[in-house]
């Protein structure tokens, strides 16, 4: 498959661990912890939306100091809803892994494009409906909001 991106198909849904992040999440966005006890706190586990959200919450905060995310948009509020909607829900992880999936698009410099990143980045998100990741489409993010 020279040139396209594929979708992960492992069939790995950890539902104690997405449990676990899920609620992470909710603590992590009401300020009930630090960025800090987010990043102390490891999940390890081969469910790859794990990674995913976990790379994607890196973008949200400054690593180099502790502090808590008060002061988040409600557009980012209402992403990492969605986010921790998939985690509670039995869906499996469809995309192909990239960095910080849930964080784009990225604003791509020189050698961004020059490596090709620019690209890789819309072939990721053509992958499925992206303004509903982690869902992989529109309809699975619909049904899952009515169970």
């Amino acid at each position: 498959m020279h040139g396209r991106m594929r979708s992960v198909r492992i069939m790995t849904i950890d539902r104690k661990s997405r449990d676990q992040m899920a609620s992470l999440l909710v603590e992590l966005v009401q300020g009930e912890i630090s960025n800090f006890d987010f990043e102390e706190t490891s999940i390890s586990s081969h469910d790859p939306i794990l990674w995913a959200i976990e790379s994607s919450v890196w973008c949200l905060y400054d690593d180099f100091k502790e502090h808590k995310l008060d002061n988040l948009s409600p557009n980012i509020k209402k992403m990492i809803t969605r986010w921790i909607l998939f985690l509670r829900g039995n869906e499996e992880y469809k995309w192909p892994k990239i960095l910080y999936p849930g964080i784009r698009p990225l604003k791509h410099g020189f050698l961004s494009r020059l490596l090709g990143r620019q690209r890789k980045e819309e072939q990721f998100m053509a992958c499925g409906d992206y303004c509903v990741w982690p869902f992989f489409s529109e309809e699975s993010f619909n049904k899952t909001q009515c169970e």
